[in-house]
């Protein structure tokens, strides 16, 4: 839910168009080391969902500090790839 492309289309007046930043935000408070990598790259293809970057720019620091020291090593390694 939290990658779902299709979640990222739907209007802000459809209920579920709020469900990834919900599930973000549960992620992060289940301290999911393993949603840091996904969530990341959703971040970086930002520019194909239009109007979430100021959420994802927001709330995914927030998201990843829940996660806390497990996402250190995840977030060094993709700020590492120049790719």
């Amino acid at each position: 839910m939290a990658t779902d492309s299709e979640l990222y289309d739907l209007d802000a007046e459809v209920t579920e168009g709020w469900s990834p930043i919900h599930a973000w935000r549960a992620l992060g408070q289940l301290r999911a080391k393993a949603a840091v990598l996904p969530l990341l790259h959703k971040m970086s293809e930002e520019k194909e969902f239009e109007g979430w970057c100021d959420w994802m720019s927001t709330d995914l620091p927030a998201v990843f500090g829940l996660v806390g020291a497990p996402a250190i090593p995840v977030l060094a390694e993709f700020l590492r790839d120049r790719t």
